[in-house]
């Protein structure tokens, strides 16, 4: 009996041994699995360029480099074509589709010179005010802008329109990709004064970030526009329409509901479509709507955007996921 008992117990001891080793094993597995995956997801991520504050920081990451400011992505283009895929920048071409021929065109915020070039590809004479040197040097360093053709303007953007003589065909103001909110282009002071320099069929066209389709702020600045305009839409972005994400708002006093040239729809039914920049624009353009302002605050310069709205959005954007995208 006894050495039934020992020879139990020596075979439970050997299980117990082996189990441990196989344990063992597979935690040093998962562990070398672990860092080796860490390591790799790291490697994708090369920081190839900041500024003196480190506001602003230049990432790549596979075929696409991005923009961060102040730790958020705000700004990618594909490095093969340096075209922006930021969905809110493809929304800004529409207007392009609303005239025969090109004009000229007010960029108001460089960003990383990508809606720039794409409308000075098409014909467009464009000119940009931009007061922040570092992110010039920036889209000049890293995202293919040449100042040396398109022209930046480095004032501040009422006294430039001030100086202006040229009426602009349209006008976009990029309210996404900058280190702060620029309360001062929010408002109706702003508003007339770049009114009064466009042309009379003139557009136009403001970029934020917001909470959703119906945020108050989206409703805030229909309103204000319409002080100035008699045609104001709302074209969305974001689904489903609750999340924060990029939104862009257009005026002019003159009708635009149809466009002159055509979106290229997905006739060809590509999957791929639905993750590229036309689909953004058919898609902005279907949803368009008027807003419901009729209650709204009308921003001015003695009454500019209040300092709780821009935390309130601040704190949302922080919530989003980490692969979020304007």
């Amino acid at each position: 009996m006894d050495n039934q008992n020992t020879a139990q117990n020596n075979s439970e001891q050997t299980s117990a041994s082996k189990y441990l080793s196989y344990t063992g094993f597979i935690v040093i597995v998962g562990i070398t699995l672990f860092a080796f995956i860490s390591l790799f997801n790291s490697s994708l991520n090369i920081k190839i360029g900041t500024d003196a504050s480190d506001r602003f920081q230049v990432i790549d990451k596979e075929d696409r480099r991005y923009l961060l400011i102040n730790g958020q992505a705000k700004q990618f283009i594909d490095l093969s074509d340096m075209k922006s895929y930021a969905r809110y920048t493809a929304v800004m071409e529409l207007p392009m589709h609303m005239f025969i021929n090109p004009g000229r065109m007010l960029l108001c915020g460089l960003g990383v010179g990508s809606l720039a070039r794409e409308y000075n590809l098409k014909g467009w004479s464009v000119d940009i005010f931009e007061t922040d040197t570092a992110l010039v040097n920036l889209a000049q360093n890293y995202f293919g802008f040449n100042p040396s053709i398109i022209p930046v303007y480095h004032q501040n953007g009422r006294e430039y329109l001030n100086d202006s003589v040229e009426p602009y065909r349209i006008i976009l103001i990029d309210g996404i990709c900058s280190a702060e909110y620029h309360v001062e282009s929010m408002t109706k002071d702003f508003f007339t004064l770049a009114s009064s320099k466009l042309t009379t069929d003139g557009i136009l066209a403001i970029a934020f970030e917001s909470q959703g389709w119906y945020d108050d702020l989206v409703s805030s600045v229909s309103a204000t526009l319409k002080q100035n305009f008699k045609e104001v839409f709302v074209y969305p972005i974001v689904e489903p329409p609750s999340l924060f994400g990029s939104i862009v708002i257009m005026a002019s006093n003159a009708q635009h509901n149809d466009l002159i040239r055509d979106l290229e729809r997905n006739d060809t039914f590509s999957p791929f479509w639905r993750y590229g920049p036309e689909y953004q624009k058919v898609h902005a353009w279907d949803n368009r709507f008027i807003a419901e302002d009729k209650n709204s605050v009308i921003l001015t310069d003695e009454k500019p955007l209040s300092p709780l709205i821009i935390d309130r959005l601040k704190q949302a954007s922080w919530k989003v996921p980490k692969d979020y995208l304007p």
